[in-house]
């Protein structure tokens, strides 16, 4: 089991009602993505790794860990949108001269790259408490909930459960070629790294097939039915999420 997947089910606030922690996670995530506050992102990212680590008990170890996953990504992107070249030093404001090649800052440029590289952080944040604290089957219920198409509830399904089977089969597979020194160059690396990506790929087809064969026989009928379980909604979670919706829209706007 993935250990995401694994936190979503032994985090501290696994039983509150999993609409309720969808919608804490999605409207600040949407506020984000139209609003141009900084001060917004930065409150954000410190309420929601609060709420991560204090409140639902994810070990911080771990938290910093997928948090730094999309951080190469992002500093990339910051650093494309933010450094400028030039031949001339009087379109830059902060520049350093190499040769006859002018390599620095626009202050618009600059201002732009931190504000997209926080906006992506805090929704990264958003997402990383829905995903460490609402198990699959309740996000799928809360999508079942907001009416979305069937097709799309089950081809999210069946995407999320080739996620661990693939994994499994590449761990299988990369473990058998240790065994048989299938890294122990560059040259054999890359040629066992192929026949991985290609077994997997071969392999996707089999048990997609397989998959479906144990469908049909289990009695699918062109819908998949999952056990769902009970919730009440608290009345100090709804008073809770509206304030912070409160605060949330404030700083966005005013």
């Amino acid at each position: 089991m993935i250990l995401i997947d694994k936190y979503s089910y032994m985090n501290n606030i696994r039983k509150i009602h999993p609409m309720e922690k969808v919608l804490f996670g999605l409207f600040p995530l949407f506020t984000c993505i139209i609003s141009k506050s900084l001060f917004l992102y930065i409150f954000v990212i410190i309420t929601f790794s609060f709420s991560i680590l204090a409140i639902a008990k994810i070990p911080i170890k771990y938290y910093l860990k997928i948090l730094f996953i999309p951080l190469p990504f992002l500093i990339i992107s910051f650093l494309a949108i933010a450094i400028d070249f030039s031949r001339t030093y009087e379109v830059l404001d902060y520049f350093i001269k190499i040769k006859s090649l002018y390599i620095g800052f626009k202050k618009e440029g600059l201002n732009t790259g931190i504000y997209l590289f926080f906006r992506v952080f805090a929704s990264i944040n958003c997402l990383y408490f829905i995903s460490l604290t609402t198990p699959i089957n309740d996000i799928i219920w809360v999508l079942r909930r907001m009416k979305l198409p069937k097709i799309f509830v089950e081809i999210f399904m069946i995407i999320y459960r080739f996620i661990f089977v693939l994994l499994d089969t590449a761990v299988d597979i990369k473990n058998s070629q240790l065994c048989r020194l299938g890294y122990s160059s560059i040259k054999r690396g890359y040629y066992s790294l192929g026949k991985l990506i290609s077994n997997v790929f071969i392999k996707s087809f089999h048990i997609h097939r397989m998959l479906f064969l144990s469908m049909i026989s289990r009695g699918y009928d062109g819908e998949i039915n999952v056990l769902e379980e009970e919730y009440e909604y608290s009345f100090k979670n709804k008073i809770l999420i509206s304030i912070y919706f409160t605060f949330i829209i404030v700083i966005a706007f005013f």
